[in-house]
């Protein structure tokens, strides 16, 4: 009987909705996910001072960290839904910036703080509309399944980061990276467009499923 429940459960999760759409979200933002990997090729090979990736990850989290300081008093003035889409915006507008603009370390570490700034929006933000999802949930099955909805919030995050590692690996070895030696163009070209190109692209690919994201901060249905 309760493994009828439990996939009963499972099965209430393909009418959520809300939840799927935000995670298809977070799944297709699977290359920001990895920035730190691919700064450390970036730092080394296209900087040529792994020493800088400390520094790099340094404004990275130091950002994150601010950003989800200051989203409560977002929150008070703008919608979850307005936050999150805003936090793709933003990190496609500074990857962007560093592809066109290109290697350049100052701008690196601007760019890598607006990004960490969008991360920790992004973050803060797709954790309350999961518990909205969860609200959700309760109103089309009766059953408000907070387990099984934040067990799946965890789970895309773990794909996240096998997809993105996966992708890293893919790009390096196609642009004919090869390890503790100067790189080709191609490769360089390769390592850069890990941390500038594809994480904007990513951000792009993330606000598409978001149109279809129908909950909002009043309505739950």
């Amino acid at each position: 009987a309760s493994e009828n429940q439990e996939s009963g459960k499972l099965f209430d999760l393909l009418k959520n909705k809300p939840l799927l759409f935000l995670q298809s979200s977070r799944f297709l933002s699977a290359f920001r996910m990895v920035l730190a990997t691919s700064g450390l090729y970036y730092a080394k090979y296209n900087l040529g001072n792994e020493a800088t990736f400390s520094i790099m990850g340094g404004i990275l989290i130091a950002s994150m960290i601010l950003a989800m300081l200051v989203t409560p008093l977002l929150r008070k003035k703008y919608t979850k839904i307005a936050l999150y889409n805003f936090s793709l915006v933003l990190g496609f507008l500074a990857h962007i910036a560093l592809y066109i603009l290109g290697d350049h370390m100052l701008i690196t570490f601007i760019v890598l703080f607006v990004s960490g700034l969008s991360l920790g929006l992004g973050d803060v933000i797709s954790y309350t509309l999961v518990g909205d999802s969860v609200e959700y949930q309760a109103k089309i099955t009766g059953n408000r399944s907070e387990g099984i909805i934040f067990a799946t919030h965890t789970f895309t995050t773990k794909l996240q980061s096998a997809f993105g590692l996966f992708t890293i690996g893919y790009i390096l070895d196609r642009t004919g990276f090869i390890e503790n030696t100067i790189q080709s163009a191609s490769a360089s070209q390769g390592i850069f467009n890990l941390i500038s190109l594809l994480p904007a692209i990513a951000c792009l690919l993330s606000l598409i499923p978001m149109f279809f994201f129908k909950l909002d901060d009043n309505i739950h249905l």
